[in-house]
């Protein structure tokens, strides 16, 4: 036996029931975005390779149920996909997916990021196609395009930076 080792407490039994006191949280960094009276997020939810075609509104729920504070897409928040191989990666297909997802109420993202705070980073698929990355025309637009997706108003940092 171990002299110094203490008795397991129930949350060494039990892992799912396992917490952690880690002191009072930091002052909240001055970003711009978020006022200073807002609290700080506490639960963060992230989610990233979201096909429409493929999407389940449960999923939505499901996310909605952890009450998160923040949404971050961390990457493809949607495939922009066109009938003709010519349109692939046109901004107006690009458009279309983005309202496609934001507005369809049948997908079940709508109703969530109603209720959550949404922000993100954009990959290859949200400039408008597969491994899309600087030789990629029209970002001004494209970028506007999937900040108005996140949600930013006019205010908002990033759609103010060149």
């Amino acid at each position: 036996k171990n002299p110094t080792r203490s008795k397991r407490s129930p949350s060494r039994r039990h892992p799912s029931a396992a917490t952690a006191s880690l002191g009072p949280p930091p002052p909240p960094s001055p970003d711009p975005r978020v006022p200073m009276s807002a609290p700080p997020p506490t639960v963060v939810a992230f989610g990233s390779c979201h096909r429409r075609e493929l999407s389940d509104p449960r999923l939505w729920t499901s996310v909605a149920s952890l009450a998160p504070d923040l949404f971050l897409w961390t990457g493809d928040a949607v495939y922009s996909h066109a009938d003709r191989p010519s349109d692939r990666g046109s901004v107006e297909v690009l458009r279309s997916e983005l309202s496609l997802v934001r507005r369809d109420e049948s997908l079940g993202y709508t109703a969530f990021a109603r209720g959550v705070r949404v922000d993100g980073t954009w990959d290859d698929h949200d400039y408008g196609r597969n491994d899309a990355g600087a030789d990629m025309g029209q970002k001004r637009e494209r970028r506007g395009l999937y900040l108005h997706f996140l949600g930013g108003g006019a205010d908002d940092p990033p759609r103010r930076r060149g």
